[in-house]
């Protein structure tokens, strides 16, 4: 909600909220194109996830946060990272993760710290809530490799 306010630029999305004068809507693309690069916020067929931070250091040493949801009965699939580890702090629910084949059982509190090249994936028995922390020198969502998994049940 804006009172009094005039000449300006006001967008809304998912990603965020950009407000900018008029006079500078010229250089809102090269801002918009940045922030295109990765979503912020993503709805996927096993629930949901949002960027909650991300840093950047001088050596080229990068982290990234996201907080995900999956739906009762949805899973991820089993794949591995080459650039990036992860760290998942789950914060509610209950599931299954497999790491390199050995299927673990999950829920609020547990912490798994799975390293590049550690194959993984995870099934929701509940909702299930987690805080996913990547690092590397290289985090993008194509660094994933997929593998063949059967669950009993997914989504």
């Amino acid at each position: 909600l804006l009172h009094g306010a005039s000449g300006l630029i006001v967008a809304a999305s998912p990603d965020g909220i950009l407000v900018a004068d008029k006079s500078v809507s010229a250089s809102i693309k090269d801002e918009v194109d940045r922030l295109a690069a990765r979503p912020m916020y993503e709805e996927r067929r096993w629930g949901v996830y949002k960027v909650v931070d991300t840093a950047e250091f001088p050596d080229g040493y990068s982290a990234l946060t996201k907080q995900l949801t999956l739906n009762p009965g949805c899973s991820i699939s089993y794949q591995r990272h080459t650039h990036r580890d992860e760290v998942w702090t789950f914060i509610d629910g209950t599931g299954t993760i497999v790491l390199d084949g050995e299927s673990h059982s999950v829920g609020r509190g547990d912490v798994v710290r799975i390293p590049r090249g550690q194959k993984h994936a995870l099934l929701a028995h509940t909702p299930l809530t987690f805080i996913e922390v990547q690092t590397g020198s290289h985090l993008v969502e194509e660094d994933i490799e997929r593998f063949p998994f059967e669950w009993p049940e997914t989504c």
